[in-house]
């Protein structure tokens, strides 16, 4: 009627010899573990005699002993003390004996047998009593088991499983074996098994783990094992089994407990727990969540995790007491690193606490609070998306004049560190697109560039550099002021010895920007003959053939530093001075721009090289000779002398071209490559291509040989085409004039008298461009006419 499994008692099975008779339960047939006597005299085991009686009652029979059949005048029951210590003491000597043998079957040089038995001796002892997980652990058995693994090879898993099991009996319920198996050293063992390829390893792995992770001190350990949290959290998403993954799920529970785990889960990208507490906890939990998300390194994805769910409560600490100010600030500048989190924060409203801060709040305590304020802000201006956000009640937006003059406020008196955030802030503003023209304005108005440049020539190092970056971004807009402002503080020389990298106390980064502040501004001739000087040219031209052929990535002027290498020589392309024209012959600079054009660079650097062949092109009758000069004494009597000979002839510029000698665009075969920038479809390439071409049709050439030099690149059908695209405006004005020249030409224009693309371009010019480029347009349409016999039909027919 009972079975021996529903009732505890001490296994048999650990046992070599049988227990003596009385030991047994004569129902279970196990040995007894709390023995009680009937009025029979009979002993049996407590619960399984209840069980007993219960069926008895169950099925309307009078109580009797299972034994004898006797009928029991009464169902009590009287412990059996002298039998229960007498089995107590027999099983002990048995438990002892066993666990002595364990230790031996244990050692390295047993067989895998001996080692299965005695681990499944351990499974059984330890089931049996509280007292025996004790004596286990006393008896060195949790090291010998670790052991396994240590000498393992592929073929034993089921030995990891019984050693898990093992462990498993030895830790139930027992808080000192638990803290006795972590010192071991079982945790690494037990995740190398939690990530093992058999299932049931796997499962007894993560029994354990479970079992373990209750104890709330054992948490941290186990969080800290490599791959512990990794593991166990892909596994509860395990679909091929469930019971790994319901254990992996209670088992990440656990671990979730302490606040020392939830830092270490999120320091390996596990931010569920922190931002719950962030969301759910108390002001002073959320001080401490935001003031470890200070500290901790943060990858990008795993701040922008933390920014979605987390930026509303940290927002909110900048308008508490100075502690969370302090903590959501640490927070916020972490996550403001990340390029993709300024929108969040942004949409998160939180300019107008973080203005605060900067502007109005009184931080004697906290000096640095400030400072990290400014860093955020600093962060978040250096990407787009912030332009139209409000900064208080009034829609008011970080290009308000009020914004720009306290900045400026604060930079006459900052420190260091406050000063280098401040100037990056006004970088920031300056440089958006949108906002940079008001931005700039502000500045002008509150008299800040003349303050810049103070800072500029007060300092060194990265506040020095960021001076510099500022500058050079207000250059773009608002040149003649940053020139001015120069000018007075006599530091153009300064510039130039910085851009060549022969100035103290600057950074490796320094020259580039120098370079480009010096491209930006409009010099005067003066100052290019007396500041930069002609020798600056050779020192360009030998830094970009360098950097062309590799010699160096740029030297101290840092990558990309060709477009503005590029910009300060068209300040010498512009300058009709002698020797500089001499300089830029020598170092043949025509020859520099066009090889800018043909090779791959950036949008900018294509631009001022198109420039700088406009420029120079524009020079070329000054110093063409002449077809008609004639040489010796008898030079009046032209009929009877013959004209110098000249190795070349120039169809443009009357006269005799070498490269050697001259800027002629055909001579230097830059025509083509001119062309070239028509394919790509920017407005700034084309104007910047057709100014240069125009040089080749002006009034001072000839300017039929340009057309014929343009038509046979095949240059009128692609400027053609271009035009038939572009809309009222200066390249369109432009444009038309170069087409208007070609269509002079007959040869040229006889080719496009039925090119209906070009006729409506200049149709829709006539209607809708500028005066100019009406009347131009109107010249081309007459051009067309004429040679077409459209004049002349009109006037036959209405005569």
């Amino acid at each position: 009627l009972i079975k021996q499994d529903d009732v505890p008692g001490f296994s048999t099975d650990l046992v070599e010899d049988d227990p003596f008779e009385p030991f047994l339960c004569p129902l279970t047939k196990q040995v007894m573990k709390d023995p009680v006597m009937l009025d029979s005299g009979q002993s049996y085991e407590r619960c399984a005699i209840e069980k007993w009686f219960q069926q008895c009652k169950d099925q309307e029979l009078e109580p009797f002993c299972p034994l004898t059949g006797t009928k029991l005048i009464s169902t009590e029951l009287r412990a059996n003390y002298g039998l229960r210590q007498t089995i107590e003491e027999w099983t002990q000597r048995t438990v002892n004996k066993h666990i002595r043998i364990a230790v031996t079957h244990l050692m390295p040089t047993s067989s895998v047998k001996d080692k299965e038995d005695a681990l499944d001796d351990i499974i059984r002892i330890a089931e049996d009593s509280s007292l025996n997980k004790y004596k286990l652990a006393e008896a060195g058995l949790i090291p010998l088991v670790l052991d396994i693994w240590q000498h393992e090879n592929d073929n034993i898993s089921h030995l990891h499983v019984k050693g898990l099991q093992a462990l498993l009996g030895i830790a139930m319920d027992n808080i000192e074996n638990k803290v006795a198996i972590v010192e071991a050293g079982a945790l690494r063992f037990v995740v190398r098994s939690v990530n093992c390829s058999s299932d049931k390893e796997k499962e007894n792995a993560f029994k354990l783990l479970y079992e373990l992770s209750k104890d709330i001190t054992i948490c941290e350990k186990i969080c800290s094992q490599k791959g512990a949290i990794l593991y166990v959290s892909g596994a509860t998403v395990n679909a091929d089994n469930l019971t790994i993954s319901e254990l992996a799920k209670k088992t990440l529970k656990n671990l979730e407990r302490p606040d020392s785990t939830v830092l270490l889960m999120a320091e390996l990208g596990r931010f569920g727990p922190l931002l719950k507490r962030l969301h759910q906890g108390p002001e002073e939990k959320q001080i401490e969540m935001a003031e470890y998300l200070a500290q901790i390194t943060l990858l990008n994805h795993g701040k922008k995790q933390v920014a979605m769910a987390g930026t509303s409560i940290l927002v909110q600490l900048l308008s508490s007491n100075v502690r969370a100010k302090e903590a959501g600030l640490g927070a916020l500048l972490n996550l403001s690193t990340s390029e993709e989190i300024p929108s969040i924060l942004i949409n998160a409203d939180i300019l107008p606490p973080l203005l605060n801060i900067i502007f109005s709040v009184r931080v004697a305590s906290v000096p640095k609070m400030k400072e990290m304020a400014s860093d955020i802000l600093a962060n978040l201006v250096a990407n787009p998306g912030w332009e139209l956000a409000p900064i208080d009640t009034e829609g008011n937006t970080l290009q308000s004049n009020a914004v720009i003059y306290n900045l400026l406020a604060l930079l006459t008196h900052a420190g260091f560190d406050w000063k280098l955030k401040l100037l990056q802030i006004l970088y920031g503003l300056v440089s958006s697109p949108q906002a940079a023209v008001s931005v700039a304005e502000h500045l002008i108005a509150g008299n800040g560039i003349p303050l810049i440049v103070d800072i500029l020539q007060q300092n060194e190092g990265l506040l020095r550099l960021q001076t510099l970056k500022l500058l050079n971004a207000l250059a773009i807009q608002n040149a003649l002021e940053v020139l001015e402002a120069l000018r007075k503080a006599k530091i153009l020389e300064w510039l130039r010895e910085t851009m060549k990298g022969n100035t103290s106390g600057g950074t490796l980064e320094e020259p580039a920007v120098a370079t480009s502040v010096l491209a930006n501004i409009p010099l005067s001739d003066g100052e290019v003959i007396a500041v930069l000087r002609a020798d600056l040219i050779e020192w360009i031209v030998a830094t970009i053939t360098d950097i062309i052929n590799g010699r160096q990535s740029g030297g101290p002027l840092g990558k990309g530093i060709i477009e503005n290498l590029l910009g300060v020589l068209l300040h010498f392309s512009r300058s009709n001075d002698s020797f500089i024209i001499g300089k830029m012959i020598e170092h043949q600079l025509l020859l520099i721009f066009k090889e800018q054009l043909l090779l791959p660079g950036q949008k900018l650097i294509k631009q001022r090289a198109a420039t700088g062949l406009q420029l120079l092109s524009e020079k070329s009758n000054i110093l063409v000779k002449t077809v008609e000069q004639r040489t010796g004494f008898c030079s009046p009597l032209t009929f009877l002398c013959r004209p110098r000979s000249f190795p070349y002839n120039c169809s443009v510029h009357f006269g005799v071209c070498k490269i050697s000698q001259s800027f002629c665009l055909i001579q230097a075969d830059a025509v083509r490559p001119l062309l070239q920038l028509l394919e790509v479809e920017d407005l700034d390439l084309w104007t910047a291509a057709i100014e240069a071409l125009s040089t080749l049709l002006s009034d001072s050439v000839n300017f039929r040989g340009g057309v014929h030099e343009l038509q046979r690149a095949g240059g009128v059908q692609q400027i053609s085409a271009m035009f038939a695209k572009i809309r009222a405006g200066n390249l369109q004005e432009k444009t038309v004039w170069v087409l208007e020249r070609c269509l002079r030409v007959d040869e040229c224009a006889q080719n496009y008298l039925i090119d209906q693309r070009l006729f409506k371009a200049l149709v829709d010019a006539y209607k809708h461009g500028s005066p100019t480029t009406r009347v131009l347009a109107q010249e081309g349409l007459t051009h067309l006419k004429r040679l077409s016999g459209v004049g002349s039909q009109g006037k036959r027919s209405r005569t």
